[in-house]
């Protein structure tokens, strides 16, 4: 009776250390923006992590509109660095694009809209029949913002080309 009563309580401490071990696995958060613009490094908190975080979803979403962007341009696929699924850590040519044409899109973006925050900002899109209409902004505040992500696409690839133009990639 012992025996079982320990082997259930042993059971019981071993699954409750892998619940807590997958626990801090989960709260463990690295910043999408460590490298890029975030000033800090290890884990963000409080507003700082919704901050980062939004960002990081601005900088994926970028990385794949200028990867489709590329594709359409030249009918082949954007390399691993622009398309950012390249796995290499501490990349020297995924660290030069993100200081020269990522980054600073991001950061851009993010600038403007934190410095609107609080305030419902909208965008003037056109339907495909031309038609002009009004779209609220949800970059910090939901959903990411398409239109958001087309000024943060547009203004990469105009700093893509202009790498581009001056013969460093």
């Amino acid at each position: 009776m012992r025996f079982t009563m320990f082997a259930v309580l042993a059971a019981a401490l071993a699954a409750g250390l892998l619940a807590g071990a997958d626990d801090a696995k989960k709260n463990s958060h690295k910043c999408p923006l460590e490298k890029i613009m975030c000033p800090f490094s290890g884990d963000c908190e409080g507003q700082c992590r919704t901050l980062c975080d939004k960002g990081g979803e601005g900088l994926a979403a970028l990385h794949a509109s200028v990867a489709a962007a590329v594709k359409s341009a030249t009918q082949k696929d954007a390399d691993a660095h622009v398309a950012g699924t390249c796995k290499a850590a501490d990349c020297a040519e995924c660290g030069k694009l993100n200081a020269r044409v990522f980054g600073p899109a991001v950061k851009a973006r993010v600038s403007a809209r934190f410095g609107e925050m609080g305030k419902s900002v909208k965008h003037t899109v056109k339907d495909a029949g031309g038609r002009e209409s009004q779209v609220e902004c949800t970059f910090l505040t939901g959903k990411l913002c398409d239109e958001c992500v087309k000024i943060m696409a547009k203004d990469a690839l105009e700093r893509l080309e202009d790498l581009r133009k001056t013969g460093t990639k």
